[in-house]
């Protein structure tokens, strides 16, 4: 019951794969067939305690949204009838529910000009510290060009969006942030990772 508990197979598939084990070690048994497996999980899932399981940390116990996740492998073939339709299509007997608007500040940076910021940071070419080139005849150093001035003011907004991400963000974003895009890790020329940039460019939508 425990191994199929923590199992994302449909009791179908799970009960076949099984049975399939049973019979390669040869075992002196078979294995319950569906139905019969199918009365005891409810069974026994009956008695587990599930109260706090599911409860978010940060949320509690109601919260206002949640998002759920699911895989649907196949329909059985019983189930495949000229009546079934995709669950988006309305019809005269569809329920109508007047008044729904999409639910607000469900980002996971709620300020947006932090969000912005972070935007401005990571959109364009990868983030780096430029060297200015001086000329040697000069005791001058010669005036960056358009493209490095760019690059620079990208590099300085970076301790700014650590600071509010910081403060806002319980989840060490802020501390990530810095390990990756701070004046540290690009003295040492290196492209910070395609993955992180990927992952806040997400965060900040």
């Amino acid at each position: 019951m425990a191994h199929f508990t923590r199992s994302e197979t449909p009791f179908a598939s799970w009960v076949a794969s099984t049975a399939c084990r049973y019979m390669n070690y040869q075992s002196a048994f078979s294995f319950i067939k569906e139905k019969a497996f199918r009365t005891a999980w409810f069974s026994y899932i009956r008695l587990v305690q599930l109260e706090s399981d599911m409860r978010c940390v940060r949320c509690g116990d109601t919260p206002t949204v949640t998002i759920w996740d699911g895989v649907t492998l196949s329909f059985n073939r019983k189930n495949i009838l000229p009546t079934l339709r995709p669950p988006t299509m309305t019809d005269e007997q569809s329920q109508t529910k007047t008044g729904i608007r999409p639910q607000q500040g469900l980002q996971l940076i709620p300020d947006k000009q932090l969000r912005k910021l972070i935007q401005t940071i990571l959109t364009g070419e990868t983030l780096s510290l430029p060297e200015l080139p001086e000329d040697p005849d000069s005791e001058r150093p010669l005036v960056p060009t358009a493209a490095t001035k760019e690059m620079m003011d990208r590099a300085g907004l970076v301790s700014e969006a650590v600071i509010h991400l910081s403060a806002q963000s319980p989840d060490g974003l802020g501390t990530l942030f810095h390990r990756y895009f701070g004046f540290d890790y690009l003295s040492t020329k290196r492209k910070p990772p395609v993955e992180y940039k990927n992952l806040f460019l997400q965060v900040r939508m």
